[in-house]
């Protein structure tokens, strides 16, 4: 499993960022690679025992992107 996990993310990280170029967004390879990191977070504690401090996933996403792009 490990296996094609990684493969999985090797693959769409730089899907992921040539999608965020091509569209003309702002950030590079870096801000990609922490959207992950925390997208990967938010994940683990969705499917796990979240944290809950009341904000929505989408919220949660929301505010993240807005941070990481000032």
């Amino acid at each position: 499993m490990s296996e094609a996990l990684s493969a999985w993310r090797q693959r769409a990280f730089p899907e992921d960022v040539a999608f965020n170029n091509g569209s003309g967004l702002p950030g590079g390879q870096a801000e990609i690679a922490l959207f992950h990191y925390a997208i990967d977070g938010l994940m683990l504690d969705h499917l796990t025992a979240p944290i809950d401090i009341g904000l929505s996933v989408d919220a949660a996403i929301s505010e993240f992107v807005d941070r990481i792009l000032q």
